[in-house]
């Protein structure tokens, strides 16, 4: 994920350079991603209806054949091949909604590598430097921005140029991106109350509007709520809140 990352990296570098603030270039990196990959949310939609469309179909090829499992399959197979509809395309917008996610995982967790644009062995030296200055795990994940706060909080390590670490400004709204909520505690459990609520909004509306959540079972729909807005509270509040922000939208 590491190398999958980077192209997404210099987008996010080119949001904060273009508003010089975090939370911003966040929400913009966001909409842009949103606006590249929606004709494949359309592509998805329009397959779905298709699905919607041809299920009298299908349940009369089940009720003609039954009992025939592999007549009905090239029954099946046939009807979709017919009407154009490509049964897994569905899982294809989730696919790129986990990809995403892990890039901009990388991205959050290492802002001198995405952010700030410092080579691999300058970002090495400057992690082994401080870690070894102030007892931090260099293994950890979050050691990028442990180096970044410990050099806000004032420590200059010797031999380095850390004028741009101590300029990155990660608050946006009161909010310290860089922290974990659930670890941070006070308004910082904001942010995976707002990301739960934003999913479970998001939910609500696709049960009424999306074709295929809108002939799920009552069942269904709340599995699919559930597992949403546990997703949700999870990214909120065990992850930095930048990665919490870019999920709020």
């Amino acid at each position: 994920m590491e190398y999958i990352a980077i192209p997404f990296g210099y987008i996010m570098r080119i949001c904060y350079n273009l508003l010089s603030n975090y939370g911003l270039a966040i929400i913009l990196f966001t909409f842009i991603t949103k606006i590249v990959l929606f004709p494949v949310s359309l592509w998805t939609h329009n397959n779905s209806i298709k699905l919607v469309r041809i299920q009298p179909e299908l349940n009369m090829i089940k009720a003609k054949y039954y009992g025939e499992k592999d007549k009905i399959s090239d029954e099946q197979l046939a009807l979709y091949k017919r009407e154009k509809y490509h049964p897994f395309a569905g899982m294809l917008p989730m696919l790129i909604q986990l990809i995403l996610l892990m890039c901009v995982v990388q991205i959050i967790y290492n802002p001198l590598t995405n952010i700030l644009s410092y080579d691999k062995s300058t970002v090495s030296a400057l992690v082994n430097t401080v870690c070894t200055s102030l007892g931090l795990d260099s293994q950890a994940n979050s050691v990028q921005l442990s180096v970044v706060r410990a050099i806000q909080d004032g420590f200059s390590p010797k031999g380095f140029d850390v004028s741009a670490v101590s300029s990155l400004d990660m608050n946006f709204l009161g909010f310290d991106l860089s922290a974990t909520p659930l670890s941070e505690g006070g308004v910082m459990l904001l942010v995976p109350v707002l990301a739960g609520g934003c999913a479970l909004a998001l939910c609500l509306f696709q049960n009424k509007m999306n074709p295929l959540q809108a002939e799920q079972g009552r069942w269904q729909q709340l599995g699919t709520n559930a597992l949403s807005v546990g997703i949700s509270l999870i990214l909120g509040g065990f992850v930095p809140a930048g990665i919490g922000l870019y999920w709020i939208f």
